[in-house]
């Protein structure tokens, strides 16, 4: 996920933004994995493990939230507009052909708010992982920092 953040951060910078906006889509997917390895059924660990897990985000949000007591937060990560968004950007949808255009002109059109929203999903993304994955392996003074850096992130719009 951090080779990723990253990539999406250099893309952003050299103005690549249809890639690094595709990028995000791997990013929450890893999230939503790295949940269902925990709390997923045994049919759910054989297909990640054969590489054929198939997230439905419509429900997947839900169920994380209940196995990990988290009050809807993942929920509403995941809800339509992120989930519309982030197939759209990955598959070549409307989102990333219309931002192909600048009124007659052919170049990329993506607002500063697109922009710092794609930074934004992808960076909570890897904190919530990284707040899973200490929680779990009982690294209880990271884990307690990481939520910490997590709600203070959250606090800002």
């Amino acid at each position: 996920m951090f080779d990723y953040q990253k990539g999406i951060l250099s893309l952003l910078q050299s103005e690549f933004f249809a890639a690094a906006f595709a990028v995000a889509r791997p990013v929450v997917e890893a999230v939503v994995r790295a949940h269902v390895t925990l709390m997923g059924s045994e049919e759910d660990l054989g297909s990640l493990q054969k590489d054929e897990y198939k997230a439905n985000f419509k429900e997947i949000g839900g169920q994380i939230d209940a196995a990990f007591a988290l009050e809807g937060l993942m929920e509403n990560f995941l809800n339509d507009v992120t989930r519309s968004a982030l197939h759209s950007y990955a598959h070549s949808g409307l989102l990333q052909l219309g931002r192909r255009f600048d009124g007659n002109d052919i170049k990329p059109n993506y607002s500063d708010g697109e922009i710092i929203e794609v930074v934004r999903v992808t960076t909570s993304a890897i904190l919530m992982v990284t707040n899973l994955v200490t929680k779990h392996f009982g690294f209880e003074d990271d884990w307690k920092s990481v939520s910490q850096m997590y709600d203070e992130w959250g606090k800002h719009p």
